[in-house]
């Protein structure tokens, strides 16, 4: 009988979080039962985060899984020296995963959270204003629902096919804090040659508060920069900035990349290293502080960002790694560039 527990330990670095570690447990058979229970645990000078999880694969007979999650969350970025708040986030759900075809998977999700939100003497006014009007202490009761299809000949090194995701995230009536937030990506991938791959990626999205929440919260906006948005640029970076030179975020944003895949030169049938030459996009707009400086909102023309540059990925015995050296093709005066930017992570 093949063993079905797993014990991971984790390590990494990221620019904007420091040393990163991570620990966790799981038992895919537990009693015999066939069900599955997890702990898992990770933590960084900007995140701490720690979730319980219970899974019934087998929930009916048509395959549909039913799952019971508990955690916690401190989001802390007023220790990387910039935005000057801190949530402590504690929560439970209950999911449903379908599975309805070979490829296509919808899952939903039904939950109450409490977000706790503590300003600092040096927070901008925005931030206090936000207190002052809904109070540092807020109980969200929480619907997901999202949609996944994915085609890929491979989940670590793609060279056809698609990944399609729509998720949606309600705040329901009743709840301190009334927003929605849907977020809908499409990435191909095709083969033009043997060793050549392009990589298309492209996702949009949106929060907007509703009933009795006047506005988005400044925590829930979209940010923008950094690796998985427009490389070159300082993570979150880009935008209206306020008295402490952060950015506000806002609450739409879209991002286009697009990238040629090659193996490292003179080591083409490496499966662990991979190269690339990209070109990224991307844009936010809306929201009560996006505006200009004659007070008109921003459309999404006024804060496009684009780069370009190459990549390499490497699946190292210690884990993923990821280097990317980005040039600003569209900068304003402000950004705050940043041409190498890197991720490393280990699981041993």
């Amino acid at each position: 009988e093949k063993p079905t527990g797993n014990v991971t330990l984790g390590a990494g670095y990221a620019q904007d979080e420091g040393l990163i570690l991570s620990a966790g447990i799981s038992q895919s058979n537990f009693f015999g039962s066939g069900k599955a229970v997890s702990a898992s645990f990770n933590t960084s000078k900007l995140n701490r985060y720690l979730n319980l999880s219970f899974t019934d694969p087998y929930f009916t007979n048509d395959g549909v899984s039913i799952g019971y999650d508990l955690y916690t969350r401190r989001y802390s970025p007023n220790k990387t020296d910039s935005y000057q708040y801190q949530t402590d986030t504690t929560g439970a759900a209950v999911r449903f995963g379908f599975p309805i075809t070979e490829y296509d998977t919808i899952n939903t999700s039904l939950g109450v959270e409490q977000v706790k939100v503590k300003t600092f003497a040096g927070s901008p006014q925005r931030y206090k204003d936000y207190v002052e009007q809904f109070g540092d202490n807020n109980l969200n009761y929480l619907a997901k629902v999202g949609w996944g299809r994915d085609t890929r000949d491979s989940f670590l090194w793609p060279t056809k096919g698609r990944v399609s995701r729509v998720n949606l995230e309600v705040a329901l009536p009743g709840s301190d804090i009334q927003y929605g937030r849907i977020v809908a990506s499409q990435q191909f991938f095709w083969p033009l040659s043997k060793t050549f791959t392009l990589a298309l990626n492209g996702e949009i999205g949106a929060v907007q508060s509703y009933g009795s929440t006047s506005s988005v919260p400044f925590f829930q906006n979209f940010y923008l920069g950094g690796i998985g948005s427009v490389r070159g640029f300082e993570t979150g970076s880009i935008g209206p900035r306020d008295e402490l030179n952060d950015a506000y975020g806002a609450t739409r944003r879209a991002i286009v990349n697009a990238e040629v895949l090659f193996p490292f030169p003179g080591m083409k049938d490496d499966k662990t290293l991979r190269m690339s030459g990209f070109v990224d996009a991307g844009t936010l707009w809306g929201g009560d502080y996006a505006t200009a400086a004659d007070g008109k909102p921003l459309s999404w023309q006024d804060n496009l960002r684009y780069s370009t540059g190459v990549a390499l990925s490497w699946l190292s015995p210690l884990g993923p790694m990821k280097f990317s050296f980005a040039y600003p093709l569209k900068k304003e005066e402000g950004d705050q560039i940043q041409r190498f930017q890197f991720t490393l992570g280990t699981v041993f």
